[in-house]
């Protein structure tokens, strides 16, 4: 399943009923979790007794796989975020919504893959020891890239300000595209200039080729 090793799955289901009042959650909490989740089944426990071929971490000992079967697709992260509140351990959540399959994962921020059908979902398991199984397992669903001795927390924070960057980038585009002051279509311009700016001195982008914005048309 998912390519997790036989050892490690499990089938135990989670009644939603349960969270409620364990954690005691307010009326819009469990209507957050309501509206967007039908059934939530832990299908995996990823640790030294299931899986002996990796090393304990220092930080993680223990891994839980839950299968979270959807309601919609269009699904709110805040309702994901509460379950990684109250369930204190590291978690990989299976997004399932009919045939369609995600993996999301909680750790400063949340991080999604892609949607696949069921049959293309593969849950990376690499790391000599469950510290580097849960990073990579981290940097891999939500493609976070990291130089060399940079830590995952750096490697998120540069992705964020990389999609910071873009965003403000992709206004300003849009800005110079409707506005027929070429004045204005100039002090657009450089602020988007300077912005790449920053960005390339940070190696976020690769610097522009000759001849190759043309985001001013004359």
């Amino acid at each position: 399943m998912y390519s997790l090793p036989k050892a490690t799955q499990l089938n135990t289901s989670i009644p939603k009923r349960a969270i409620f009042e364990k954690f005691k959650l307010t009326y819009r909490q469990r209507q957050l979790i309501n509206d967007d989740i039908a059934r939530i089944d832990i299908i995996g426990r990823i640790a030294e007794d299931t899986l002996p071929a990796i090393a304990v971490g220092k930080e993680v000992k223990v891994i839980f796989v839950l299968s979270i079967s959807l309601k919609r697709m269009d699904y709110s992260n805040e309702s994901l975020l509460l379950l990684g509140r109250y369930i204190p351990q590291k978690m990989l959540l299976v997004l399932a919504y009919e045939s369609m399959r995600k993996l999301v994962v909680i750790h400063n921020g949340i991080h999604a893959s892609e949607w696949v059908v069921s049959e293309e979902l593969k849950i990376p398991l690499g790391g000599l020891n469950y510290d580097a199984v849960w990073e990579n397992m981290v940097a891999s669903i939500g493609q976070i890239s990291r130089t060399e001795g940079q830590s995952l927390d750096e490697g998120i924070e540069r992705k964020r300000q990389e999609e910071n960057w873009n965003r403000q980038i992709m206004s300003l585009q849009k800005k110079i595209k409707s506005e027929r002051s070429l004045k204005k279509q100039m002090t657009y311009y450089s602020e988007m200039m300077e912005i790449r700016k920053v960005a390339e001195s940070e190696l976020l982008f690769k610097p522009l080729e000759k001849g190759e914005d043309k985001t001013i048309n004359n």
